[in-house]
């Protein structure tokens, strides 16, 4: 009797690992949240000339269009620098204490 009782609490537990949460829909996997991983671009210089813009990002010389941590450098402007992924712009500037951290989900990956 001992044992049979243990054998059904045993089955019982194991069962219970893959139950479904009662308070969700019928079929409802919970999937698991992406990890924000922060990126920080610091913008150190802005130079713009004539027929040329260049900026340094994290010690990195870049112009329009150049790639920089999975961002694309948008535009170079005398007060601001701005990139983008694809789904967000980012202002940068040299006085905003130096850098800004952005969240990235970590299902993007380094591009």
């Amino acid at each position: 009797m001992k044992y049979c009782l243990s054998g059904l609490l045993t089955i019982g537990v194991a069962l219970s690992v893959n139950a479904q949460d009662p308070t969700q829909p019928y079929g409802w996997n919970q999937q698991q949240q992406s990890l924000a991983v922060p990126v920080t671009l610091k913008v150190s210089a802005i130079r713009v000339g004539n027929h040329s813009a260049t900026a340094v990002i994290n010690g990195r010389s870049v112009e329009q269009g150049d790639q920089i941590e999975g961002y694309t450098v948008i535009e170079i402007m005398p007060s601001y620098v701005l990139v983008s992924d694809q789904s967000q712009q980012h202002r940068l500037t040299v006085f905003n204490a130096g850098n800004v951290s952005i969240k990235r989900s970590s299902e993007q990956g380094e591009r």
